[in-house]
């Protein structure tokens, strides 16, 4: 249970850290 929290917790960084890349690189 708690190794699912953490696994979800890479992927939420994961997509926040390519929102990120994706918006500076429409700019």
């Amino acid at each position: 249970m708690k190794t699912k929290y953490v696994k979800n917790c890479i992927l939420c960084f994961f997509k926040l850290f390519l929102d990120v890349m994706l918006q500076e690189k429409k700019d």
